[in-house]
């Protein structure tokens, strides 16, 4: 992975081989411009990750999504007005007992002849 800061520095962390680009600050218009070139370019493996950085929240997630970020980076959660969360535990069907197969332990083993 790899912190670029302009569409050529993305371009050329691409055909460096970079894996995932974290694109800082780049508006979703930028985000959209460069998954557009990064498309147009031929690559000797998957195109790269490209992450959004810097500047995305709530209300403009949608729209770097729609751009073509594959990942979303942001803090926004952290800054977040607390929410009251309630938290409930509850077994689920595979945490009931089942009927076991098998001898009871109670029964008589055969006498070893």
């Amino acid at each position: 992975m790899i912190e670029v800061k302009t569409a050529d520095a993305a371009l050329a962390a691409a055909v460096a081989g970079f894996d995932v680009i974290q694109a800082e600050k780049f508006s979703p218009a930028e985000i959209a411009a460069l998954v557009k070139r990064m498309a147009s370019m031929a690559y000797t493996r998957a195109r790269p990750i490209i992450a959004a950085a810097g500047g995305v929240n709530a209300a403009n997630a949608a729209a770097y999504a729609q751009a073509g970020a594959d990942v979303l980076v942001t803090s926004s959660p952290y800054l977040a007005k607390p929410r009251d969360v309630q938290v409930q535990i509850a077994a689920t069907e595979a945490d009931r007992p089942r009927a076991r197969l098998g001898p009871r332990k109670d029964a008589i083993a055969p006498a070893l002849t």
